[in-house]
């Protein structure tokens, strides 16, 4: 017999039977964070492999981030938002703050409405109109400038260009 009397057909294939453990899956527990890396990534339109690429890891892990299976650690999730920010910037906002992570976007600029306030009544003042009729008119321009999908700066160019012409 091969393998010797009393063992069977062969020790090796005994031992290996012994040793064979059964594999258990990890918990899948998504979290907000990485249903937040999900969009992030969606809204970016990264696929898994140039997300992973740009991170400097195997596609794998990038899934496993956004199954809930692992978790990346803090210094990933920074790099992770850094990288959403150019592509999507409210999805990598949201994933900062699910993450709770600094946001690579700078912070808003306060507005200064006293400013735009003394703006336009100068401009009323010079026209001879209540501040009222100023804004009335500024809500019509500001309409049709974003109907018109611009910007400030491209009405800003369109009012210089019309000083140049009336010059």
């Amino acid at each position: 017999m091969p393998g010797g009397p009393g063992r069977g057909l062969c020790y090796r294939n005994d031992t290996m039977a012994r040793r064979k453990r059964l594999r258990v899956k990890p918990t899948r527990r998504p979290t907000a964070a990485s249903k937040a890396l999900f969009t992030a990534r969606s809204a970016a339109r990264l696929r898994l492999d140039q997300t992973a690429k740009a991170l400097g890891v195997h596609p794998r892990t990038v899934t496993r981030w956004e199954i809930g299976e692992t978790k990346p650690s803090a210094d990933e999730w920074s790099r992770l938002v850094a990288l959403f920010t150019a592509y999507a910037p409210q999805a990598a906002e949201a994933l900062a703050a699910a993450a709770g992570v600094p946001s690579a976007l700078p912070p808003p600029r306060a507005v200064d409405l006293r400013a735009i306030d003394a703006a336009i009544i100068r401009a009323a003042d010079r026209l001879d109109v209540a501040p009222r009729r100023v804004r009335a008119a500024l809500r019509d321009i500001v309409t049709a400038t974003e109907s018109a999908n611009g910007t400030l700066s491209d009405l800003a160019a369109q009012v210089n260009e019309d000083q140049m012409t009336e010059a």
